[in-house]
């Protein structure tokens, strides 16, 4: 079964991907909430989960310098190998990526040996892509990794905070994690979001 942590570290580079999804709910906010200072833009949500992708990648960029893979293609290998078999498009989707820039990804990991291309057995035009022997090997040694960076994103957060954290991103979101399930929300009535500014 693969490991919930990992999963989540896996989708963590997406919110880079997802800030559309985030300048759509500051356009709700714009009602209750002020920018009339520099201390407001930098207490936002726009610019803190901005530097909160920058860092993920960073982070990741730092502990795995060696392995000669980015984080984006971490995210990629990743998701093959807990979900093998996954077309081209559908892991542009899962991933939240343009069909563009995935295209591009899985050519670089085919490049290097890591990723295959196999005649679907669910469509006569698709290709299911897998991991490949080297592949597989190769996850095992990034592995290690993926796990310390996991704890160094998260070394300033006691437990209950890193609990909170990754459930309120699943929030805002909206997608389903083992920190959240939408399902569960749907029947709750939403509360009035209040945004209090710095007092002049």
């Amino acid at each position: 079964m693969a490991d919930p942590i990992e999963v989540y570290l896996g989708r963590l580079p997406v919110v880079t991907q997802t800030l559309k999804k985030v300048f759509n709910v500051l356009k709700r906010l714009t009602n209750t909430s002020k920018l009339d200072n520099i201390f407001d833009f930098y207490g936002s949500p726009g610019f803190l989960l901005r530097r909160s992708g920058q860092f993920v990648t960073a982070t990741f960029d730092e502990i795995a310098k060696d392995s000669g893979v980015t984080s984006g293609q971490m995210t990629v290998l990743l998701t093959i190998s807990f979900e093998p078999g996954l077309q081209q498009l559908e892991l542009a989707a899962l991933l939240n990526w343009d069909e563009a820039t995935m295209g591009g990804m899985i050519r670089r990991l085919e490049k290097h040996g890591y990723i295959e291309r196999r005649s679907s057995t669910r469509s006569s035009r698709g290709r299911q892509i897998y991991l490949t022997d080297e592949g597989r090997e190769f996850y095992k040694k990034l592995r290690p990794k993926i796990l310390r960076t996991q704890r160094e994103l998260l070394k300033n957060l006691d437990p209950d905070e890193a609990e909170t954290l990754l459930r309120l991103l699943s929030k805002m979101l909206n997608i389903h994690t083992p920190h959240y399930n939408p399902a569960e929300e749907k029947s709750k009535k939403p509360k009035e979001l209040r945004v209090v500014t710095q007092a002049k």
